[in-house]
């Protein structure tokens, strides 16, 4: 009877759980699972997240059996590459360019190029190696992605591209460039990754003006489960979920997404600088225009410090004239 109770109050609980939440996590997180989830932090709660973020391993991971937290930081690149029309973006391609620099106690550096591509709520993901070569032997060397892979795999990757555009692969070009400075709460079992949190501050490059931005991730990584037991399955799980739970109900208007990738990097790009399609397409006008803009700056402070200065002359003759009368 016990048991019935508490499994009428559970159903209840997730009944009356907030409208804003997601109905799929709502769904996988009663089982005691949790797909990957996503946050675009705003200004107004870079704080209060930063606190919930602080707070979180002693909350919820303490008392987990034979799961260990590491907390570190780390520093992460990300290169997109996309054709001049965005065959890439528009068809729910990933090309792009991953640089980590991480602490050694719990990952070594990382460098890769890869491809994802989503379907019918998926990724595929295509992993090629990157080498740097002393010699360069062909114009692939010196392309900006092509000269970062193994040579023996290039060919791979020009078919992949190929079956997308119609282009020519050695168009493809770099899009967009985004860094970030994250703080990471990785979760090992027995020295096996299994997933991680993260909260990320991070800017897009190259566009001239300041921009910065927060990224709150919760990401269990695929392929690992099965080396779990079942209790050690459903402990992970369920403290991922609680703390999804926890942060959606004291920020139920921060929206939650399954993924964030090139196409929201790029939504960012377009609200940050509507125009930036068309300069990208034309950096010789940007930069000219970044040239005439700081110039005008330019003129201004000079033609302050003159003012000032020319003011403080005549202040100063005047006080001579004053004296010597």
């Amino acid at each position: 009877m016990f048991k019935i109770s508490n499994a009428i109050i559970l159903l209840l609980m997730i009944l009356v759980s907030p409208a804003r939440s997601s109905p799929e996590y709502l769904e996988s997180c009663s089982d005691g699972r949790l797909k990957n989830a996503y946050f675009l932090i705003g200004v107004a709660d870079i704080v209060e997240v930063s606190k919930f973020y602080q707070r979180m391993p002693e909350k919820y991971f303490k008392d987990i059996k034979d799961i260990t937290g590491t907390i570190g930081r780390r520093k992460r690149t990300i290169k997109y590459y996309d054709f001049n029309r965005y065959q890439l973006l528009m068809g729910d391609y990933e090309l792009f360019h991953l640089t980590d620099e991480n602490l050694p106690n719990y990952r070594t550096e990382r460098d890769k190029i890869i491809f994802k591509k989503t379907l019918h709520g998926s990724a595929e993901l295509r992993a090629f190696e990157t080498k740097k070569y002393n010699r360069s032997t062909g114009s692939l060397d010196r392309h900006p992605l092509f000269g970062l892979i193994k040579r023996k795999e290039r060919s791979i990757l020009i078919d992949i591209l190929s079956s997308i555009s119609n282009e020519p692969s050695e168009n493809i070009e770099p899009s967009i460039e985004v860094k970030h400075d994250e703080l990471v709460f990785l979760l090992t079992h027995y020295g096996v990754m299994h997933g991680e949190i993260v909260l990320s501050k991070f800017h897009l490059e190259s566009f001239g003006i300041p921009n910065t931005h927060a990224l709150l991730k919760m990401e269990i990584f695929g392929g690992q489960q099965d080396k779990l037991t079942r209790e050690e399955e459903v402990n992970l799980n369920g403290v991922f979920c609680a703390v999804y739970r926890g942060f959606v109900e004291q920020f139920p208007n921060i929206d939650p997404a399954v993924s964030y990738g090139y196409k929201d990097y790029f939504g960012l790009a377009s609200e940050i600088l509507p125009s930036w399609k068309f300069f990208k397409k034309n950096i010789a006008l940007f930069k000219i225009g970044n040239v005439m803009v700081l110039s005008i700056i330019g003129f201004l402070l000079l033609y302050i410090i003159i003012g000032r200065y020319q003011k403080t002359h005549h202040f100063r003759c005047i006080t001579v004239k004053k004296d010597e009368q």
